[in-house]
């Protein structure tokens, strides 16, 4: 019966992917007509939307997203995607404050309101110590 409907849903070209995708997975269907579907979801170059990752569910969405992740990473960094060198935190911190709808730059005046240490300064020792962990 499974194999019915979903030759079915097959049919249907106005039944979005990431619904298609969360039919799938809800009823159990053979993996192997899941593959197809988190490739393309994987190959869009946008990732998911708030929407998208609402019908999918937390482990879905985490997954989808760390296989872009891995696949958009050389091959010679082992499926790590880091930041460019170049990227500074004050960077990271702007478009986070963009996607979030908050003041750019409040965050790094926030920190040196506070007294806090540079986010840049910081930030190069965690991840110092991050990548001594890994290695």
């Amino acid at each position: 019966m499974k194999e019915l409907a979903v030759r079915e849903l097959h049919k249907k070209p106005e039944l979005p992917l990431v619904e298609r995708l969360a039919l799938y997975e809800k009823y159990r269907v053979d993996p192997r007509h899941l593959i197809p579907l988190y490739a393309t979801l994987c190959a869009q170059d946008t990732p998911l939307t708030l929407a998208e990752s609402k019908i999918l569910g937390l482990e879905t969405t985490v997954n989808i997203s760390r296989m872009r992740e891995k696949l958009r990473a050389l091959p010679s960094n082992e499926g790590r995607s880091p930041l460019p060198p170049d990227l500074e935190m004050e960077d990271v911190f702007r478009a986070l404050e963009i996607e979030i709808k908050i003041t750019p730059g409040s965050t790094l005046a926030l920190q040196q309101e506070l007294g806090l240490s540079s986010p840049t300064t910081g930030m190069t020792r965690i991840l110092s110590r991050f990548f001594v962990i890994l290695n």
